[in-house]
């Protein structure tokens, strides 16, 4: 799968997914200190998903109507190593159906909460 990782991913998470064969471009190795409008557009032009903590996206999507990534990954979890979100991302594409309807890809797996449907949201199941 094709990914930006935004600026609060943790660079060994990157690595970790890249290592599992994704296709992983990186906010802090290639656009440091971009604002949230540069990065989505990024992500429209490359047509990869945003990997983020950061709960901006859906407004500068929805609200504003900036051009869309292929999909925002929205992580509501404190990590509790580096490599947890990519462990935590990898586990989830692993047990669940990744499909497309248009441009408009979700993850679907019981116990995990969808957003929109550019938008998805993993919830910490102790949360």
């Amino acid at each position: 799968m094709r990914f930006l990782a935004n600026e609060n991913v943790p660079v060994v998470s990157i690595h970790h997914l890249r290592a599992a064969e994704h296709d992983v471009s990186s906010v802090i190795q290639g656009l440091p200190g971009a604002i949230d409008e540069a990065i989505l557009a990024q992500a429209h032009v490359e047509q990869r998903i945003i990997l983020t903590f950061d709960c901006g996206y859906g407004e500068l999507i929805y609200r504003h109507r900036l051009p869309p990534p292929l999909g925002v990954v929205h992580f509501r979890f404190a990590p509790r190593t580096p490599k947890d979100p990519a462990e935590r991302l990898i586990e989830l594409v692993e047990r669940t159906t990744l499909h497309s309807k248009g441009n408009s890809p979700s993850l679907n797996e019981a116990g995990y909460a969808s957003g929109h449907s550019r938008t998805i949201r993993y919830y910490n199941e102790s949360v």
